[in-house]
């Protein structure tokens, strides 16, 4: 689910996650918060304290759109994530630009070092799905095209399908 800054930085935000998640009774690491990097360094010690009070109640955060905002790799150790999706306009050209395989691949080791997983966002073609660098999962329409507010559960594609062992559909 994505969230704003402002959500973050509310002050009953807290009791908000944690009323569904005791009403529908939702196992650890169910619901899975992302956040953009601008909303991190907007007030980063603030946001690392809500987001470890969430920790707590087994919610997981994913850092979206990875490499387009402010990119400090600071905060990749200072704050309590799991999940870093490099954004589509680096995976948009993988795999006939070596220079971006070799960004992503890179922000992958970096990342898996860090022992995050990662979400590969944009892959469009079967070609890009079969050079995911080493991502842990893949989203984009190679899958499934975006849905509206009033369809929260994606169809795959007919057809789309997964030759990698290993790599899953985010």
């Amino acid at each position: 689910m994505n969230i704003t800054s402002a959500q973050l930085r509310q002050p009953g935000f807290h009791g908000e996650i944690n009323r569904p998640l005791q009403r529908h009774r939702l196992a650890n690491g169910q619901l899975n918060l992302e956040v953009t990097e601008g909303s991190l360094v907007e007030d980063l010690e603030g946001a690392a304290r809500i987001m470890q009070r969430l920790r707590e109640l087994s919610v997981t955060f994913s850092i979206d759109d990875f490499g387009t905002g402010f990119s400090s790799l600071s905060y990749l150790r200072r704050m309590p994530i799991q999940v870093l999706k490099i954004e589509r306009s680096f995976v948009k050209s993988v795999p006939d630009n070596a220079d971006d395989m070799k960004l992503v691949r890179s922000i992958v080791s970096m990342a898996h070092g860090l022992e995050l997983k990662v979400v590969a966002e944009g892959v469009e073609t079967e070609r890009q799905l079969l050079s995911s660098v080493g991502s842990d999962q893949v989203q984009g329409h190679v899958f499934s095209p975006p849905h509206a507010g009033d369809s929260p559960w994606a169809k795959p594609r007919t057809g789309a399908s997964l030759e990698r062992p290993g790599v899953e559909s985010a």
